[in-house]
C-alpha cells in the first residue's frame, strides 16, 4: 500500500513537470490540464486506500504524513494558482499587484490560525503523530473547527493531513506569489511609483499665482531656485502646459487689489474651512455636555 502511494505520486509529480516544461503553453489552459490530472490520480488515490489496509500504525502514520499531504499540497497550489491566473489576467498590473498582496496576506492568516501545529510539523516532533495522522482512535476525537472538517471524507484523509498539505502548497504560493509581484515591478517599475496623480482643475491663472506666492516667499530649496524651475515642476506634476507666464504675470499685476485675488480666493476658502471645523467642534462639545 505504501509503496503503491509513493509510486503513484511520484509518476504525478513526473507528469505535472512535463506540463510545466511548456512554457509557450497557455498557462490557464495549462492548470486545467494539471488539476484534472491531479483529480484523476486522487480518486485513484482513494480507491487504493479503501480497498487495502496499511500493515500497522507506523505504515498509516507514514502515509498521512508524507505521503497523502503531497497529492493534496498539489491540487491545493494548482487549484489556487488556476484562481489567481483567472482573476488576474484580464486585469491591469496595479489590480494584479492587489490581488497577490490579498492572497498572501490570507496565507498568513492561515499560519497564524495554525501556528502550533505549523511549529509542531516544522519542528520534527512525533508525540502527537497517532492523534493527527491515524483515522482510527478509540478516545474522543478533538473538536476541530477547521471549515473543511466536517465535509473531509475521514475514512480517506484525516483532518490533519488536510491541514499538512495546506501547509506545504501554501509555502509554495508565497514563492510563487513573491515571484509574481517581483516580475511585475520589475517589468513594470512604474507599478510602484505612488499615488494616483492630481490634476490642477482651476485657472492657470490662478496657478501661476500661486507659483509666484512660492518663489517670492522662497520657500523651495530656502529660496535657491528659479522661477522657470518651479514651473517646470509644476507643469510636470501637474500634466498642464504653462508656456505665458510673463503675460500672466501682468495680468496678475493689474487685478492684485481687486476681488478676483486668486490667493485671497483660497485663503477666504482656508478661513471658510476653518470655520466648519470649529462649529463641528462646538457642536460635539455642546452635545457632551
Amino acid at each position: 500500500m505504501l509503496a503503491v502511494s509513493i509510486g503513484l505520486l511520484q509518476e504525478l509529480q513526473g507528469k505535472i513537470n512535463i506540463f510545466l516544461r511548456n512554457p509557450s503553453a497557455n498557462v490557464i489552459g495549462r492548470s486545467e490540464k494539471i488539476i484534472h490530472l491531479i483529480n484523476s490520480d486522487l480518486e485513484r488515490l482513494k480507491e487504493l486506500i479503501r480497498s487495502h489496509a496499511f500493515n500497522d500504525a507506523a505504515d498509516e502514520i507514514k502515509f498521512y504524513k508524507e505521503v497523502m499531504p503531497q497529492f493534496y499540497a498539489l491540487w491545493i497550489y494548482h487549484t489556487t494558482v488556476y484562481n489567481i491566473q483567472c482573476h488576474t489576467a484580464p486585469n491591469s498590473r496595479k489590480h494584479q499587484l492587489k490581488y497577490f498582496d490579498f492572497e498572501l496576506r490570507r496565507i498568513d492568516d492561515f499560519f497564524f490560525h495554525h501556528l502550533e501545529f505549523y511549529k509542531y510539523y516544522r519542528s520534527g516532533r512525533t508525540y502527537l503523530d497517532v492523534q493527527y495522522f491515524t483515522r482510527h482512535k478509540n478516545d474522543e476525537p478533538e473538536f476541530v473547527t477547521d471549515l473543511y472538517a466536517g465535509i473531509l471524507d475521514k475514512d480517506v484523509c484525516t483532518v490533519y493531513a488536510f491541514k499538512l498539505a495546506t501547509i506545504i502548497a501554501y509555502e509554495r504560493l508565497q514563492i510563487y506569489l513573491n515571484d509574481a509581484i517581483t516580475a511585475i515591478l520589475s517589468d513594470h517599475p512604474e507599478a510602484d511609483a505612488g499615488p494616483e496623480p492630481l490634476q490642477w482643475t482651476g485657472s492657470k491663472t490662478g496657478l501661476y499665482e500661486v507659483i509666484y506666492h512660492l518663489y517670492a516667499g522662497k520657500v523651495l530649496n530656502n529660496g535657491n531656485t528659479t522661477l522657470e524651475a518651479i514651473v517646470k515642476y509644476i507643469e510636470k506634476i501637474f500634466g498642464i502646459e504653462l508656456n505665458t507666464h510673463t503675460t500672466t504675470f501682468q495680468e496678475i499685476l493689474r487685478r492684485k487689489k481687486g476681488a478676483n485675488n486668486y490667493w485671497q480666493y483660497l485663503d477666504n476658502q482656508y478661513l471658510l474651512y476653518i470655520e466648519a471645523i470649529d462649529e463641528r467642534n462646538r457642536q460635539r462639545n455642546s452635545r457632551r455636555q
